[in-house]
């Protein structure tokens, strides 16, 4: 949903736009030797586990890896500086609901049995359709719209998304960028 408001001119500032899309995304983090203390639980059942199974395992060999598949709830506010509309600044805050979360643990030793290393496989939690987090994250972004002939406009707007909060059942801090690319056929942006 979009709401466009035109207003007065208020120092450089002409309009904003209100704006309220669902997006659902992927994330996949891998953390190797250091560990958030909210996963230490996950890569101690790891070690303990390794070392019962007869492997010798090193100082940095703990590797823990978090999968989320979320809806992303984006509500942000944009800007458009000046009469063109060519560019835009928005800022705004993210929530997340979560499909599903995934947290599992490996510890790569020696395993003097087969006189190799390898990965010992540690403890996995998995949980489907828990937990919502209200504005994990802000948004800030700066839009830049191409026209493309009469009606069409091609649109960059490189972001940042810094975590206010943690994701998921394990509360880690992700922070994002990256660049939309917005195409709008036979309309005004």
């Amino acid at each position: 949903m979009q709401v466009r408001v035109s207003m007065p001119t208020f120092g450089s500032i002409r309009t904003f736009t209100f704006l309220w899309v669902l997006g659902i995304s992927e994330t996949n983090i891998t953390y190797q030797s250091s560990v958030p203390s909210s996963l230490s639980n996950l890569s101690s059942s790891a070690a303990d586990a390794a070392l019962i199974n007869g492997y010798v395992v090193g100082a940095n060999g703990t590797k823990l890896d978090a999968r989320f598949l979320n809806i992303d709830i984006p509500v942000a506010v944009k800007f458009y500086p000046g009469k063109s509309g060519k560019y835009y600044l928005s800022t705004g805050v993210n929530s997340s609901t979560y499909l599903n979360q995934k947290y599992s643990s490996s510890i790569s030793g020696f395993n003097p049995y087969s006189n190799s290393y390898s990965d010992f496989k540690g403890k996995t939690e998995e949980s489907n359709f828990k937990g919502f987090d209200f504005a994990n994250s802000a948004i800030f972004a700066i839009g830049i719209n191409q026209s493309l002939g009469k009606s069409s406009t091609l649109t960059f707007e490189p972001f940042f998304k810094p975590s206010l909060r943690g994701y998921g059942d394990k509360n880690i801090k992700i922070n994002t960028a990256g660049l939309n690319l917005k195409l709008s056929l036979g309309g005004k942006k």
